[in-house]
């Protein structure tokens, strides 16, 4: 005799519904009627994506909301609208619906000129959205910015990518003003809080005294620009508290394209510009040592995130200058450590502030055949030991870093090789050269040799990842400074 397969009750069925899939929350939906409404609310509580590939779906979509006499309008919070032209017999039931979701807080825009293109009204349909908090574009071209520009938003964070080539009729003169950040966001210009940038170059060194002020503003990200006008951004983002650049290429050969004389003349006009208008202070700032020099800035930044290529240190020490960091994280490859060091020692004077370090060392797939430890040691200035010795590695590394930071209270290093392995599927794979010179770390001695070098540290912390047999390795030593 069959048995009668066990029921769920619906507070089970009920935590199910919301953590399933969107195509089982529409089953659950189907099959039992307590979740008709309840199954509506998880359905939308996930922003809706509209592709013009595929317009049955857009079609169901649209059925779907207007069930239930118009009560799942409101329901719909986020909206994600893709590339491509759609059908006017699909834009038409688009645009009332859009005109129906007052509550959509998130709204994210991909590549969607030829959308926006599509219908008349879908321009004005989006600019008349009441309560979008949360915008990212990509690829934005004329008609997204004009729906920026006719749109009423009072937006929290805002994240741009611009696409300069798709501006249609704009003239060269009005192109740039027109699509920068702070002048499209207007209406946002109370509340918003974060702006991330890609791909917008200013249209010169110009400070625009038009472009209205954001006083809300506390995080700026910008990427994609070679040459910042860094006066417009303490102008239009007086109170910002974080500043992440992404500005120079990364990899060694691109630095040939341009001059260094370009650099030294976008630092020193930017230097000029800002005397007596930079901001006071930062609480954290995010750049390679050749951005923070473009920048030009003349303010003290309390947390200092450093990384890019090995050219970029030779900017260190004029970057410094006014910086003069309390915590500084400098993320770099393992080989460019010999480069380093030395123009941090000459930058010693703007380092003396420096109470927390943080030291990552990067190493890859072209390093798997290097005797890494060894290279380390040789890169602080100490004997090339055929054997690696890791307690004389320490010890040169604690005093080269004593010899910069005479304040340095927290020290951390961590050594990252997760991208070293070049051959994950031969079973079993052997060591590597590089691996088995980090096997040779003694923690125990690295720690006592610490604390002994340096005895001013508070806290130590050594971190390796990646490294074959060993796994992931983590260790911490803290001790309690008595003041005399």
């Amino acid at each position: 005799m069959l048995r009668t397969p066990p029921k769920l009750n619906l507070d089970i069925l009920r935590t199910v519904l919301e953590h399933a899939e969107r195509g089982t929350q529409l089953t659950l939906m189907r099959t039992c009627h307590a979740f008709y409404q309840d199954g509506a609310k998880q359905v939308l509580s996930e922003p809706a994506w509209i592709d013009w590939r595929d317009e049955v779906g857009i079609a169901s979509f649209l059925d779907f909301v207007r069930a239930e006499d118009g009560r799942r309008w409101p329901l719909l919070t986020g909206l994600i609208i893709g590339s491509g032209w759609i059908r006017s017999q699909l834009a038409e039931p688009l645009v009332e619906g859009i005109r129906q979701w007052s509550n959509i807080e998130y709204l994210e825009l991909r590549h969607v000129d030829d959308f926006l293109s599509s219908h008349p009204d879908l321009v004005t349909a989006l600019s008349t959205l009441r309560n979008v908090k949360h915008l990212k574009v990509t690829h934005a071209a004329k008609c997204c910015c004009e729906l920026l520009e006719r749109a009423e938003w009072q937006l929290v964070t805002a994240e741009l990518s611009f696409a300069t080539e798709g501006v249609g009729d704009w003239s060269m003169a009005d192109i740039l003003p027109r699509m920068h950040p702070a002048a499209l966001l207007r209406s946002s210009r109370t509340s918003l809080v974060k702006l991330r940038c890609q791909f917008w170059e200013p249209a010169s060194d110009e400070w625009n005294p038009a472009l209205p002020v954001y006083p809300n503003v506390r995080k700026l990200e910008m990427s994609g620009i070679w040459y910042p006008a860094t006066r417009q951004w303490v102008e239009s983002y007086p109170n910002l508290r974080n500043l992440h650049v992404f500005a120079t290429p990364t990899d060694q050969s691109s630095i040939h394209d341009v001059e260094h004389s370009e650099f030294r003349g976008t630092h020193e006009r930017n230097r000029v510009a800002l005397v007596g208008r930079c901001w006071d202070n930062l609480d954290v700032v995010s750049a390679s040592w050749a951005e923070l020099y473009l920048l030009g800035l003349t303010c003290r930044v309390r947390h200092l995130r450093t990384s890019g290529p090995s050219w970029s240190f030779a900017y260190l020490a004029e970057a410094l200058e006014y910086t003069r960091p309390a915590c500084l994280d400098i993320d770099m490859h393992g080989r460019d450590m010999s480069s380093c060091f030395p123009r941090l020692e000459d930058a010693a004077a703007s380092l003396q502030d420096v109470e927390e370090l943080q030291i990552k060392l990067r190493f890859h797939g072209d390093d798997s055949q290097r005797d890494i430890a060894r290279d380390v040691v040789s890169a602080n200035r100490c004997r090339y030991y055929t054997c690696f010795d890791p307690r004389m590695f320490l010890q040169n590394l604690a005093m080269s870093v004593l010899r910069v930071f005479a304040k340095l209270r927290v020290f951390a290093l961590h050594i990252d090789c997760n991208i070293m392995r070049i051959n994950f599927f031969k079973d079993p794979a052997p060591l590597t050269p590089a691996e088995r010179s980090l096997q040779k770390l003694d923690r125990r001695a690295l720690f006592q040799t610490v604390t002994e070098t340096a005895p001013i540290i508070a806290a130590f912390e050594f971190e390796m990842q990646g490294v074959q047999d060993m796994g992931w390795v983590r260790e911490k030593f803290e001790r309690q400074i008595v003041n005399a």
